[in-house]
């Protein structure tokens, strides 16, 4: 791959990761926040996956309609979970790449490229 090449795909990229990397920072800010904290991470991700998994053990609440609703909201619940989860795991490893990339696109700029180590 050309140098001219690899710094137009380093570029691309660095802008993704730099996408990643602010929404990490988003949701470090958020999880910063009293409003937030009590909202979303003590209210619904807690209380409420809490509240939902002993309705699902409820001897009343065990027919199939009342079961699959229960089922779609834990459902729910641990999706989001995961989705904040994966915000701050790509936005880390994007915090890496991003040095790797300056650091590559650095050694190209000032010439000290072979197409061969690519």
């Amino acid at each position: 791959m050309s140098a001219e090449n690899l710094l137009h795909e380093l570029e691309i990229q660095l802008e993704a990761a730099k996408r990643s990397v602010d929404l990490m920072h988003s949701l470090e800010r958020l999880y910063k926040n009293n409003d937030f904290k009590a909202l979303v991470l003590e209210g619904y991700l807690e209380r409420e996956s809490h509240r939902v998994v002993l309705l699902k053990a409820d001897p009343n609440m065990q027919d199939e309609n009342n079961s699959k609703n229960l089922d779609k909201i834990i459902t729910g619940i641990g999706e989001f979970y995961q989705y904040l989860n994966r915000v701050e795991i790509l936005g880390k490893m994007s915090e890496r790449a991003i040095m790797e990339n300056s650091r590559v696109r650095q050694d190209i700029l000032s010439g000290n490229f072979e197409e061969e180590e690519v």
